[in-house]
């Protein structure tokens, strides 16, 4: 990919999934309008031009070759790694697809806006960064944009396990050591109170109830449509009102900016 005339970058698009969720396990190949939901996730990563390739990172565990096996079967790729060091998964994953930046998706976010990948990436190249999120935005629609060296220094200077599983607590509890920027969403995707990620049933329920009513085969739910439908419809939000996020440290809420509504 090349960004005005500045030189080529390889961007790859990296979707953190495997089977033991711990409040909500297989979710990632749950159904939603017939197809599963990494699929979904799939296809909407492959909507940003910034994306020269999709990776699925999953584990090495015998229960997570069905992810293998469906990133075959949806023509991406696929990698397996550690369980638990998801950073050194993600490291793993950018050297061996020699990738510039990784932009990090969990699989379970089938509503995170495509657009946010250019808009990061685009302020990335101009502020030299090294790491790039949106705030103020709706739970799980928001993107991470990496740059590799920046992951690859972070997994050389740290070993604290909150570190090592959540791949950026480490940037942001270090913000001397990286440049972090971050940009916020437009007005029109904002909702306060709305989360649209799925960590329980509940989270999958108001998912497929957006879904049943908005999605097309061949295209992508529009965030700004699911926003106004559940601005219509109180009762859809009411679905997974009392589902709490869980939070990694302090600096889950993304201080350098913000993360709340």
């Amino acid at each position: 990919m090349r960004i005005n005339n500045r030189a080529p970058i390889k961007t790859i698009g990296v979707i953190q999934a495997r089977m033991n969720s711990t409040r909500y396990p297989g979710k990632v190949m749950d159904d939603i309008c017939g197809k599963a939901l990494l699929q979904h996730v799939v296809q909407r990563l492959e909507c940003s031009p910034s994306i020269d390739d999709v990776v699925v990172a999953t584990t090495f565990k015998s229960e997570d070759r069905v992810i293998v096996d469906a990133a075959e079967q949806y023509d991406v790729y696929s990698f397996a790694g550690s369980e638990h060091d998801v950073l050194k998964r993600f490291v793993d994953v950018a050297q061996f697809f020699k990738a510039d930046y990784i932009v990090r998706i969990p699989a379970d976010k089938p509503l995170f806006e495509p657009i946010y990948i250019d808009c990061c990436i685009e302020r990335m190249l101009a502020a030299a960064a090294d790491y790039c999120y949106v705030y103020r935005d709706v739970v799980g629609t928001g993107v991470d944009v990496i740059k590799t060296e920046a992951m690859i220094k972070q997994a050389e200077i740290t070993q604290l396990p909150h570190h090592r599983e959540h791949v950026v607590p480490g940037m942001l509890e270090n913000p001397e050591q990286f440049k972090i920027i971050y940009i916020p969403a437009p007005e029109h995707l904002r909702c306060p109170g709305l989360r649209l990620t799925i960590d329980t049933p509940e989270d999958m329920e108001l998912i497929r109830s957006i879904y049943g009513e908005l999605y097309r085969e061949g295209s992508i739910v529009d965030l700004g449509e699911a926003i106004r439908l559940v601005q219509a419809n109180p009762g859809l939000m009411e679905i997974n009102s009392d589902v709490t996020q869980n939070k990694i440290t302090a600096f889950d809420t993304r201080a350098f900016g913000g993360r709340q509504n």
